[in-house]
């Protein structure tokens, strides 16, 4: 009950704080899917909460700006089983309402201007189709 009550006090932050996105020359673009459902079979997806928290705690040490972004902007999905082994950095995601308000208001791809970012990195965007076009390039091969 206690972790549950921890939990939604940091929701309630994340949810209701504003994010800054400061202007900087060294950003970074951390791209997660907006699909939560596994084409038609029903199955639960989402992005691979390991793939943005590693890499954006490893930016955010090097003093990186880093924007969350998805295809459609908005709430982007945990897949659920990424939930299952827990490590370290995954719960200290658990407890920052920063990065938990960046997940859950993700900017839209299409309000983003590619050469604003220094790098970008797809986190399980399981649906690379949908960021075609987002700087010209094949997202298989960018």
């Amino acid at each position: 009950m206690k972790y549950f009550i921890g939990l939604m006090v940091v929701l309630v932050v994340a949810l209701t704080s504003t994010i800054s996105y400061a202007e900087n020359s060294t950003k970074i673009l951390l791209v997660l899917t907006s699909h939560s459902q596994l084409g038609d079979t029903g199955n639960k997806t989402g992005f691979w909460l390991p793939e943005l928290t590693h890499p954006y705690y490893e930016f955010k040490k090097a003093g990186y700006v880093i924007d969350v972004a998805s295809i459609q902007g908005g709430v982007a999905p945990v897949d659920p089983k990424s939930l299952e082994e827990p490590d370290s950095v995954t719960q200290r995601f658990l407890q920052d309402a920063e990065l938990m308000a960046k997940v859950f208001r993700t900017l839209p791809l299409s309000k983003i201007d590619p050469t604003s970012q220094a790098s970008r990195s797809h986190a399980n965007a399981a649906d690379p189709a949908g960021l075609a076009g987002f700087d010209g390039r094949d997202p298989a091969t960018a």
